[in-house]
């Protein structure tokens, strides 16, 4: 990240799910947290990851609550509807990101 930073990249994305569990929040100027209801996330682990809905369901239990994840997010994207309402969400952050600073 600090290579990037070197470099001048504009805005960088990384993908942590763990990330506040992992207690890093340093390392971001900002968090983004993505939510969906507690079913649509238990069917997409399933699906994606071949668990059983056990599984899942102990998947995310071993997680911070998503409601403590929002309390900490700078920003949350709603990905409980199609992948189109998310895309525009998406779109939507990265005009607000983009030379954003964050206030320190």
């Amino acid at each position: 990240m600090k290579k990037l930073e070197e470099q001048k990249v504009g805005l960088v994305v990384l993908d942590a799910p763990l990330l506040v569990e992992a207690g890093l929040l340093d390392i971001v100027d900002f968090l983004v947290v993505v939510k969906a209801d507690f079913e649509t996330r238990v069917k997409r682990i399933v699906v994606r990851d071949f668990f059983s809905r056990e599984e899942a369901v102990k998947r995310i239990d071993a997680q911070i609550p998503l409601e403590e994840k929002i309390g900490v997010a700078d920003f949350v994207i709603d990905n409980s509807g199609g992948i189109e309402e998310t895309e525009k969400q998406v779109r939507e952050l990265v005009e607000k990101l983009k030379g954003a600073k964050r206030n320190e």
